[in-house]
């Protein structure tokens, strides 16, 4: 992986992350801790519901347009219009069940499966165009994407719009934009076909997405199911966009890891002092990022959010902890899926969820949000506590390859 691409993808990252931080600046400020935990919360459950309109097909098409495997080879050139049937089928049934089951949060609802779908469309063509080793060009259409999407929110508030409904079904609207407008040589149409074939590969991909974005957006839900006042959720919602700020600037260097463990998993010797590297650097970096989270939280809140947003310093506070073991994570996640042990770090994920839904279940009665921000850190313990300890129990074995025929596009 060339300094060129994180350079590019570091960059496009920075951007699509400030742009959508300064949106969310704007939208709690002009929405209000009451709607902008509305918010919040349609875009934690639209996070869910992008898994499955997703169905694994983005990192399925990233890993099959680099390098086809057995059956999916003579499926390749269309598996891109393939996803996006999938992805428009799957919106269709579940706009459906909302508008049906979801009475009084009909409209919302339905808004954030529109703006989700937006977003699983734009990231089949990010995977397409990595697989397709097209670097530079992935950035420039994360970047158009993003802009394009922004520029439409921004409209409508301009506009005088103030529902989260409003701004959400703008964002969808910009996304089928960029789509249909904007170039980037990949599939614009959906093509409506059953192929068991990419489903069984697919649905390996989904179940590890589905339980990292349950242990990471449940709290969301939980917190509006049990009866926590909006505004309180606002200021949990405010305070936990400054950690998914650094998760996703953090992510282009877990893309730069993942490679050279990949391309070293037959050195043990140096693929061990690699990761041992890796793993202190990003032990650094979550110190650092907490302590300066912690030390300027209250200023940077103000500065953000503005004096209604008060509460948020002390949550910040101590969902900056949960870093100590998110940033870690990364690489030990990286490091799992580079030596062939995605199914161990399945299970391992499946039961974060599981620890991190039963927690919040019993502690944010008692404690309301900061029971919920306690949670998110003991979820990332365990995940690291699992993952170091499965891959330490490894440490002697490296699984072999896949031995599928593969065919090189």
């Amino acid at each position: 992986m060339s300094l060129r691409f994180l350079s590019a993808q570091w960059a496009a990252t920075a951007y699509v992350g400030l742009v959508g931080l300064g949106l969310n600046f704007l939208l709690a400020r002009l929405l209000g801790p009451g709607r902008f935990g509305d918010y919040g919360v349609a875009l934690a459950g639209g996070a869910i519901a992008c898994i499955f309109l997703d169905g694994g097909f983005k990192t399925l098409l990233m890993r099959e347009r680099t390098l086809a495997t057995g059956a999916l080879a003579g499926l390749v050139p269309t598996l891109h219009a393939v996803a996006i049937g999938h992805a428009m089928g799957t919106a269709v049934v579940m706009g459906t069940l909302v508008f049906v089951f979801m009475p009084g949060h009909r409209d919302l609802a339905v808004a954030a499966v529109a703006y989700f779908l937006g977003i699983a469309l734009i990231q089949f063509v990010s995977g397409a165009l990595r697989g397709d080793g097209r670097f530079d060009a992935d950035a420039g259409w994360q970047v158009g994407a993003r802009t394009v999407s922004a520029v439409a929110i921004l409209g409508v508030l301009l506009a005088g719009a103030k529902t989260p409904t409003e701004i959400l079904l703008a964002g969808a609207a910009g996304s089928l934009v960029s789509i249909m407008f904007l170039p980037h040589g990949q599939a614009r149409f959906p093509r409506l076909e059953w192929h068991p074939e990419a489903y069984r590969a697919a649905v390996f991909l989904l179940w590890i997405d589905l339980a990292t974005v349950v242990y990471f957006r449940s709290d969301m839900l939980l917190l509006k199911v049990i009866g926590v006042p909006a505004w309180e959720i606002g200021q949990y919602a405010a305070a936990y966009r400054f950690i998914e700020a650094i998760i996703l600037l953090a992510t282009p260097i877990s893309l730069l890891i993942f490679r050279k463990l990949r391309l070293e998993w037959q050195d043990l010797q140096r693929l061990r002092r690699r990761t041992w590297r890796a793993l202190l650097l990003a032990a650094a970096a979550g110190v650092l990022a907490a302590t300066l989270l912690s030390v300027f939280g209250e200023w940077v809140i103000a500065l953000a959010y503005g004096k209604a947003y008060g509460e948020a310093t002390s949550l910040l506070g101590v969902l900056a902890c949960a870093l100590l073991f998110i940033l870690p994570n990364f690489i030990l996640t990286q490091a799992a899926i580079a030596l062939n042990h995605e199914r161990a770090y399945a299970v391992i994920a499946t039961m974060a969820a599981a620890l991190n839904i039963v927690l919040n279940s019993w502690l944010i009665p008692r404690y309301g949000v900061k029971g919920a921000a306690w949670v998110t850190v003991a979820t990332e313990g365990w995940l690291f506590v699992g993952l170091s300890g499965f891959l330490l129990a490894q440490r002697r074995a490296v699984d072999k390859p896949h031995t599928d025929k593969v065919v090189v596009l």
